[in-house]
């Protein structure tokens, strides 16, 4: 039973990676990278955030003379990070918008071709003719919304297992 459950599961995910690919390649490299970046920089934005806590308690403490220096650098780069966080996030949501709008109209152009070679009492058949508007109005949807899902899942995975080397250490 969870060989059939994980075998379909699998097949319709690695077809709808299928069916980004054959809209454009770009967008799939995009989103990958993407999902590797705000996997990674959670765990960039706590070791800033270290670095920033120490320097201060080091200032406070007198321990180091030149605290302000490091305060102000560790500052600028806390800056930076937080621009890049939001230029990607940013960046992502307008990568979606457009990922959608070409899948979408890949989609639709895959289900006119496959009308268009499908004989005409197909379509006076009820559950056909549902299928086949089912499929043109999640054309645009689903498709992106389950790459996202995994994308962002992914994405996840990759700070967790961050932030357990980082505390391992």
């Amino acid at each position: 039973y969870l060989k059939k459950v994980l075998g379909g599961f699998f097949k319709r995910l690695f077809y709808i990676y299928k069916l980004v690919w054959e809209t454009r390649p770009w967008i799939l490299f995009v989103m990958l990278a993407i999902s590797v970046f705000e996997g990674i920089m959670p765990i960039i934005g706590a070791l800033i955030s270290k670095d920033l806590l120490n320097a201060i308690v080091d200032g406070v403490t007198n321990k180091a003379p030149n605290s302000f220096s490091a305060i102000t650098y560790l500052l600028i780069l806390q800056f930076v990070y937080i621009f890049a966080t939001r230029l990607v996030s940013s960046v992502s949501n307008m990568i979606n918008r457009i990922a959608g709008e070409l899948v979408t109209n890949h989609i639709k152009l895959k289900i006119c071709t496959k009308a268009k070679d499908v004989d005409l009492k197909s379509f006076d058949m009820p559950d056909f003719y549902e299928r086949l508007e089912n499929a043109n109005r999640e054309a645009g949807n689903r498709p992106l919304q389950i790459l996202n899902s995994t994308l962002s899942m992914m994405s996840t995975i990759i700070s967790m297992v961050s932030f357990i080397a980082v505390l391992w250490a």
